[in-house]
């Protein structure tokens, strides 16, 4: 086989591959959320499944900030971990040792938000830049672990290059990229896969009256 015809045979795959890994899964929202007058949220540190260290932080702090925007009032990661701390927790895994009524206790908060990074993947393959990430979120009523919501999202960022030119220029621009993300530890590689997660995971979280 020739090498054009090894790279479309790659390319067919890797699109395969992609494709195939999108799992639609149903959402669920309780009615209890109309009962719920507060609005801060706690977001706990994710359990995270991918082999990037990082990732953690990099969608925890997304999903924060996607709070935000739909006009809720989440308490500081630094508060959490803080608190948290003085549980004996100190990364997501741990969580599920502890039910969430002794979390919400500790935090003080009635929004207990968890998150699992089921995948988070960088790959920068010459003519296939794979990017992608999913996320599960989970959220539980402070006061007695009734769950509130459910959803997945699955954000996908890679790209194919037919052209050799541009696919050279890509390895080198998503390399340097990856090596300035490492130094200044932002997320300035995966962002628009994490944050297409987010927005797939929190897309039917209720939103504050007044927001979009």
């Amino acid at each position: 086989m020739s090498s054009t015809g090894k790279f479309f045979a790659l390319a067919s795959a890797f699109c395969f591959a992609a494709c195939a890994s999108i799992e639609k899964r149903p959402y669920f929202v309780s009615e209890k959320f109309s009962s719920i007058a507060e609005t801060s949220v706690a977001v706990l540190p994710f359990d995270n499944e991918s082999v990037d260290i990082d990732s953690e932080r990099y969608m925890r702090d997304e999903v924060i900030k996607k709070f935000v925007s739909m006009g809720y009032s989440p308490l500081t990661s630094s508060y959490v971990d803080e608190k948290l701390k003085e549980m004996g927790i100190s990364d997501g895994g741990q969580l599920k040792a502890y039910k969430t009524p002794e979390i919400a206790s500790k935090l003080a908060c009635r929004i207990i938000v968890y998150g699992t990074i089921e995948n988070y993947v960088f790959q920068n393959l010459g003519f296939i830049v794979r990017k992608k990430a999913d996320l599960y979120i989970r959220a539980e009523d402070g006061y007695d672990s009734t769950l509130l919501y459910e959803g997945f999202g699955s954000g996908d960022d890679s790209k194919i290059y037919t052209n050799k030119k541009e696919a050279e220029a890509a390895f080198v621009i998503n390399s340097g990229v990856k090596l300035i993300s490492n130094i200044s530890n932002k997320n300035l590689l995966m962002g628009e896969a994490v944050k297409k997660s987010v927005e797939k995971a929190l897309q039917k979280f209720p939103r504050i009256q007044g927001t979009k």
